[in-house]
Formats: structure tokens, C-alpha cells, sequence
């Protein structure tokens, strides 16, 4: 798509807009390469109380910027100019779009972004909070705070996405084989089908590494139910692995490992789902990250190779990306620049003793995974992304197992929110980059509250004229629109291909009813609740209506 005031061409002899993909290409190149080099070269001759100087003069400018109220045909004209600035970036990175070029527009874009933003947020502080009533007061402040979350997420995405962190995988080739790590692979199980368990166990025997230095076991915690225990028992005999039990499920999964680290005695633990098929390398391309001893995990991708809920009922047949593909392809990469990539449970490699120095994997949380990331990132540890897909597993078929795995995660994410407060809790060792990475993780699943604000408030002013925005108008679209748009803009470039605005809004307005109770509940009390296996191998082929989920 080309923007169409730029394929209008001027007169011979006469001066004009950008017109031709050569033009636009040197505009490119001189927004990219050549404003970036003037600014360097300006720059390097400033001291480092200088520049701090030059920062501070710059917002303390910047203020008067955000709070002036013009005219109204003077902010309508500026949203507009805005708006065509950050489509003509979008266009500038769509022709040239390599990694260098989309990351410094990205950044123009944000800036853009976080200056109509702000300049919104104060008009809407200063000139649109309603007080005229009970009611009208209550519900103001309630779609207030729904939006002021909403710009603190947006501002927290934004610094997330930042730089994007690429990574290939350190050979092992030229290491000698007797100084690899010895590894342990866990296959925790409850009571899941035993097929399902068969075929991962089938493909973690067949993984790619030395036999002396690579044992497997099938963690079973399903001690009620004994017969599938003896089936268990029989297939690890018969494919060359070993059973791990024991006696009680205390702590669940989290505790099922923290058993086995006991009772294994490898250097690095490779932890997968049930349902999780390992690629034959898998090992081979993760293992030499830890010749880094500062190195805790490796993270690989989690994959699924069924269509899940959405894309079934919706008809999409992968032409709409999937929640998983946001985190696994933009915010973990994104989170690996600043150190802060999270564990998630399977697909990943863990150093044991890092993990065991800790306490083990965390019980205090649903979300044991990305709680032992947090507290191995407190401990100065490092932790590895390695974006390629490694494993192939199941999506829960029915929405209703859907909706439970996302409010055991929603749960979780505000139990570690409340347990240990990331941005504020001076007793961990985190960088303020990686205080904020969690404190978007975490402070994430509270979209039910905004979303479900942003659906009632007109009706409430429809059917009861109950106004939460007072002198809502034209002026108040022109702050509001360049807000929104830029916004919009400005996640394109790095979400353009796993995430779609529209669909976005569904998605998340789908969970937020059961995400607003869950996240709400674990502030008030964070012991309430407990972990839930995820229904999978349902086979499920056709839409559905699923009541269990109403």
C-alpha cells in the first residue's frame, strides 16, 4: 500500500512532495543513517553532565508542549499532521524494511506516540473528569483509571519492544565431547492420556546427544490412578527411560520437579510438557549457551499443532496469528535485550544448580515458571531466548480448558505482583530494565477491568445517562483520535505479524470477565486458588458452542 498524496507528482521545474520510490528510499536513508550521524557527532563532544543537562532542558521544553490548549481547529490540525507523519513512516519502513531501519522508526514512532499520549492524558486530567453527581463521579474515576492502566501498559509495551534481541545458537562442534554438560530430561505428567505421553517420550529417547550424558524421566504425579501408573510403568520399560513418583501432589507440578531434581543427577534439566514433541537438535543448539556460567535457562518457542479455540470457531485457518506468537516472536525477544526473558515451564533448559541455590522451582505461585525466572534474574543470573522452534505441542481444544489455562496464568502473574511487587521491592537484585519487564508481565492480565469499563460506559450514558466524560465532543475526539492511531502506528512495526488490532480486542475481551475476578482476587488474597491441569487430546473437529466457559 502507498500513501496517496506521495504519488502526486510535481510540474517539471517545480519543487514538490515525495513522489517516487527513489525519493522516498533517500528520505529513508536520511531519517535512518544520516540524522542518527549528525546527532553523534553532535553529541560526542558533549560531557556526561552536559548531555544530562541537554535531557533535562529538552522535557522541561517538552512540558509546555503537552498542556497547551489550542484553539480547536489548531489540535485537529496537529493530530492530523501527526497522523500523516506516522503513516509516512510506516510507509518509509514497509519499502526498506530490514532490521536496522525498522527498529530507528520504531523509535521515531514511539516518540511520536508517547507525546500524543501524554498531551491526551492531560487534556483528559484537566478538562474532562465529570463531577457533577454520585454516580457520574463513581464511574468517571472507574473509566479514569481503566485508561490511565491502559497508558501505563502501552508506555511498558513500548519499552519492552524497544530493541528486539536475535540469537543463534553456540556450536558445540569445537568444544570436546567429554566436557559437554550431562543432561536430565523430565516429562512431568498427571493424567494425561498415555498416548500423548508416549509420543514426547518417544522423541526425548531420539533426542540428538551422547547417551552417556542424557537420561530421561517421566515425572508421573498421578498417584490416583494406579492402573494408569502400571501402564506408565510398563511403556518407560519398554522404551528405555525411567518413572520418577511420589507420595503425595504437594505443590503440584512445581513440587514434581523440585522431587526429581533430588533424585537425577545431571548438570542441565531439559523440562517438557507431557504433549511437548522435542526436536531431534533440540540439546545441541541449546546446550552451549551454558558455557557461559552466568547462564541459568534457555528458552525455546512453544508451538501447537492443532488450531486452538479461536481458530476453529472463527474459521481463520492460521490468516490470523495467535495469542502465543505475540510473546514468543516480539515481548520474550524483546524481554531477552533488557536479560528478563521468562521461563515458561517447558521447551526450556535449566542449570540445576542455579535453581536448586534458589529453593528449587517456586511453589508460592500458579505460575511456579516465569516465579523461578524472576528469582534467578533477582540473583544476578542470566537467562537465554533462542527463538526457533523446538517442540510441538497441543493448544487446549475446548474454550473452556482455554479459558482455565489463561486465569491459571492470570492468577499466577498477580500472585507474583503481589508477593513481590517487581517495580518497588528493594530486596531483589534487578535492574530497573528488568523491573519493568516484569512489572508489564505481571501487571498484564488486569486488561478484564479496562476492557469491561470500556463496554459499559456508553451503555450506562445511553440507557441512564450516567456521563463518565464530561463535554465529550469534537475536541475531545481531536486529543483522543491522534492517541489512539498513533498508537496503533506504532505497534505495527513490531506486532504487524503476530498480532492484529481488531482481533486483539476480541481475544481479550473474551477472558476478561473470568481475568478480572481471578487477577482482583489474588491481589486481595494471593494464597486463593490452585493449579489446574489443562484438559488437552480431546480431539476436538468441530465449532462449537461451549457452555462450560458461559
Amino acid at each position: 500500500m502507498t500513501i496517496p498524496f506521495l504519488k502526486i507528482r510535481s510540474k517539471p521545474g517545480q519543487r514538490g512532495l515525495v513522489t517516487t520510490p527513489q525519493q522516498r528510499e533517500k528520505l529513508t536513508v536520511w531519517v535512518v543513517e544520516d540524522l542518527p550521524y549528525i546527532f553523534g557527532e553532535i553529541l560526542q563532544w558533549l560531557s556526561r553532565r552536559q548531555l544530562l543537562l541537554l535531557i533535562v532542558s529538552l522535557l522541561l521544553l517538552f512540558i509546555p508542549l503537552i498542556t497547551a490548549r489550542p484553539p480547536i481547529w489548531q489540535q485537529g490540525l496537529l493530530g492530523l499532521i501527526l497522523l500523516l507523519v506516522g503513516r509516512v513512516i510506516i510507509q518509509m519502513e514497509e519499502d526498506k524494511p530490514n532490521r536496522k531501519t525498522s527498529e530507528y522508526l520504531h523509535l521515531l514512532l514511539v516518540l511520536l506516540s508517547v507525546f500524543t499520549t501524554l498531551r491526551y492524558f492531560y487534556y483528559r486530567t484537566r478538562y474532562t473528569l465529570n463531577f457533577e453527581g454520585w454516580l457520574n463521579i463513581v464511574f468517571c474515576f472507574l473509566l479514569y483509571g481503566a485508561e490511565l492502566y491502559a497508558i501505563a501498559t502501552l508506555f511498558l509495551a513500548y519499552f519492552q519492544t524497544i530493541k528486539i534481541k536475535e540469537r543463534k545458537a553456540v556450536s558445540l562442534e569445537t568444544i570436546p565431547q567429554e566436557e559437554w554438560f550431562s543432561v536430565d530430561i523430565y516429562i512431568p505428567t498427571y493424567n494425561e492420556d498415555i498416548e500423548i505421553v508416549r509420543k514426547t517420550t518417544l522423541a526425548a529417547v531420539a533426542i540428538d546427544y551422547p547417551a552417556d550424558k542424557k537420561s530421561v524421566y517421566v515425572l508421573d504425579d498421578g498417584r490416583k490412578y494406579p492402573e494408569r501408573r502400571e501402564k506408565l510403568r510398563q511403556m518407560c520399560e519398554d522404551i528405555g527411560c525411567e518413572l520418577l513418583t511420589r507420595d503425595n501432589n504437594d505443590h503440584a507440578k512445581a513440587g514434581n520437579i523440585n522431587t526429581a531434581f533430588h533424585n537425577t543427577k545431571g548438570d542441565l534439566v531439559l523440562i517438557l510438557d507431557c504433549d511437548h514433541i522435542p526436536a531431534k537438535s533440540l540439546l545441541k543448539e541449546t546446550v552451549g549457551f551454558f558455557f557461559n556460567p552466568k547462564v541459568s535457562f534457555v528458552q525455546t518457542p512453544h508451538w501447537f499443532y492443532n488450531p486452538d479455540p479461536f481458530e476453529r470457531n472463527l474459521l481463520t485457518e492460521g490468516r490470523i496469528p495467535v495469542g502465543n506468537e505475540l510473546f514468543y516472536k516480539v515481548l520474550q525477544k524483546g524481554n531477552d535485550f533488557w536479560n528478563a526473558a521468562f521461563f515458561c515451564g517447558s521447551a526450556a533448559v535449566i542449570r540445576k544448580t542455579h535453581v536448586m541455590e534458589i529453593g528449587g522451582i517456586a511453589t508460592e505461585t500458579v505460575t511456579e515458571d516465569c516465579h523461578t525466572a524472576f528469582r534467578l534474574h533477582s540473583k544476578g543470573y542470566e537467562s537465554v531466548y533462542y527463538d526457533k522452534i523446538m517442540v510441538a505441542g497441543l493448544a487446549p481444544e475446548k474454550f473452556s480448558a482455554y479459558i482455565g489455562q489463561q486465569v491459571r496464568w492470570a492468577r499466577g502473574m498477580a500472585q507474583i505482583l503481589r508477593l513481590e511487587n517487581p517495580l518497588f521491592n528493594r530486596k531483589v537484585n534487578l535492574s530497573l530494565a528488568q523491573r519493568l519487564c516484569y512489572m508489564s508481565a505481571t501487571s498484564h492480565f488486569f486488561f478484564g477491568f479496562p476492557r469491561l469499563m470500556y463496554a459499559i460506559a456508553p451503555t450506562l450514558f445511553l440507557l441512564f445517562g450516567i456521563n463518565s466524560v464530561k463535554g465529550l465532543g469534537f475536541e475531545t475526539l481531536c486529543y483522543a483520535l491522534p492517541h489512539v492511531i498513533l498508537s496503533m502506528q506504532t505497534n505495527h512495526i513490531p506486532y504487524k505479524h503476530v498480532r492484529f488490532s481488531f482481533w486483539n480486542e476480541i481475544f481479550e475481551f473474551a477472558l476478561s470477565f473470568q481475568a478480572g475476578i481471578v487477577t482482583l482476587l489474588a491481589l486481595i488474597n494471593p494464597k486463593l486458588g490452585s493449579f489446574n491441569v489443562t484438559d488437552k487430546g480431546m480431539n476436538v473437529t468441530k465449532r462449537s458452542f461451549d457452555f462450560d466457559s458461559v
